[in-house]
């Protein structure tokens, strides 16, 4: 027959013990200044070396054309497909540049109605650079991911143009998930103005 006085006696103590230990181990994570503190958020209180930027030689070539053609006025027809392209890309905008900055986005067909909010990282061809830079970054800081899906990516993948340096078509594979690729295409670029 169990002695249930005997039994909740033991189970005190064997939770007194475990509480007890359990005092001790974050006592000892506190003196040796790991930073753990009971109620309070964990922080990262050791300082670490930025990643070096990642240098991409066909980027940087492109780039340094592109600042040599001394294009300043331009416009930009764009393409945009994201995801499984269910429903086809989205209708061309019409992006206008003048000295270097996005004066306006328009949809070249007035039936799709799909906002060009979506172009805005891409309304000119410095901020192209900007992002396949930044997609480039965070592809190879995520090669450590524990997810295997997101593990190395994204990916991206730019055709540039022979005599100017702007990215032509920038095909982007954000994880392996079958709907996770988006590609936008300048499928017609006119020069306006050149220093």
């Amino acid at each position: 027959m169990i002695d249930y006085v005997t039994l909740a006696i033991v189970s005190r103590k064997i939770a007194l013990t475990f509480a007890a230990a359990l005092f001790l181990i974050v006592g000892t994570f506190q003196q040796s200044g790991c930073g753990l503190q009971t109620n309070s958020p964990v922080t990262n209180t050791s300082k670490t070396a930025e990643a070096p930027k990642i240098v991409d030689p066909d980027l940087e070539k492109n780039r340094n054309l592109w600042a040599k053609s001394d294009i300043t006025d331009y416009d930009m027809e764009i393409s945009l497909m994201a995801g499984n392209g269910i429903g086809g890309p989205a209708s061309p905008v019409l992006i206008k540049v003048r000295g270097g900055a996005a004066r306006s986005i328009e949809a070249t067909r007035q039936i799709d109605n799909r906002r060009t909010e979506s172009h805005k990282e891409f309304e000119t061809v410095e901020k192209m650079f900007d992002q396949i830079q930044t997609l480039t970054e965070k592809g190879v800081a995520s090669t450590n991911e524990p997810d295997k899906i997101k593990a190395g990516y994204p990916k991206v993948k730019v055709e540039y143009d022979e005599h100017f340096g702007y990215p032509k078509k920038i095909h982007i594979i954000w994880s392996l998930n079958v709907d996770s690729i988006s590609v936008l295409k300048i499928e017609k670029f006119t020069i306006i103005k050149m220093i």
